[in-house]
């Protein structure tokens, strides 16, 4: 028993490179479909030390998100400091 190697089909005769091509294409259809795109509000209160500024941890909180969890789109909409309580 020999076993088939790369471009020989099973009889022995070579495999054109067109075939070759074919076989290894996976069907495109089944990986695209429709998608949910959904709107998230989050409200977060987080105690930040007097050095560091609010906007700038907003927006190193949205990269956050786009990076580690695939979001398309995070924005700031709006900043509210408290005094401590």
């Amino acid at each position: 028993m020999s076993f088939i190697k790369a471009g020989q089909d099973r009889r022995g005769g070579r495999d054109s490179h067109k075939w070759q091509v074919t076989r290894s294409i996976r069907p495109i259809y089944r990986t695209i479909r429709m998608m949910k795109n959904i709107d998230v509000y989050i409200k977060i209160e987080v105690d930040l030390d007097e050095s560091e500024h609010p906007q700038r941890f907003a927006e190193e909180l949205c990269r956050v998100l786009k990076r580690v969890y695939g979001v398309r789109k995070a924005e700031v909409s709006n900043l509210l400091e408290h005094t401590a309580e």
